[in-house]
């Protein structure tokens, strides 16, 4: 029965310090992006910061492209521990693959499309979004490069699925 209550004493103490972490983590962010944007406002002028700011609310991390999960990750999570709780290793092995296979298609089609608004299609979206002339020949290299990192990003959900 001791033990028992040594166990969920433990259990507290871990999830007290893993809130507190994470509250640290939290707080270390927003004053961190609160100190680094008058920096990166006054270095890159106010209408290139909206574009960074732009570019970067579609990412999969901090914006739109996180929809497309689609829940994979969680799902990744709940298998890996049911089928390690079990012993199961060749089905943890099998959800993973599948979860990857998934996270490429989906991450790679993600890319594709932002490759191609960046092709054909930036002068559209300035249009669309009343970005200033001189910023349209910026728009296509951070497409291509939020391209790549949007699919990195769904290949590393995967990682941190498994992980955790």
């Amino acid at each position: 029965m001791g033990d028992c209550f040594a166990e969920v004493g433990y259990m507290y103490r871990r999830l007290f310090t893993n809130g507190m972490v994470n509250l640290l983590n939290f707080g270390t962010n927003i004053l961190v992006n609160l100190a680094l944007t008058p920096i990166l406002i006054h270095q890159l002028g106010e209408e290139t910061y909206g574009l960074w700011l732009f570019v970067v609310s579609l990412s999969v991390t901090k914006g739109a492209f996180g929809f497309f999960d689609l829940g994979v990750s969680s799902a990744l999570v709940k298998f890996i521990a049911e089928y390690e709780a079990v012993g199961a290793h060749q089905k943890e092995y099998e959800a993973t693959s599948a979860a990857l296979l998934v996270q490429m298609l989906i991450g790679g089609a993600s890319a594709a499309l932002l490759w191609g608004i960046a092709f054909f299609g930036s002068d559209a979206l300035a249009h669309l979004f009343n970005i200033p002339t001189h910023l349209i020949p910026q728009i296509a290299p951070l497409l291509y490069v939020l391209g790549l990192q949007v699919w990195l990003e769904f290949l590393g959900y995967n990682l941190s699925a498994v992980l955790e």
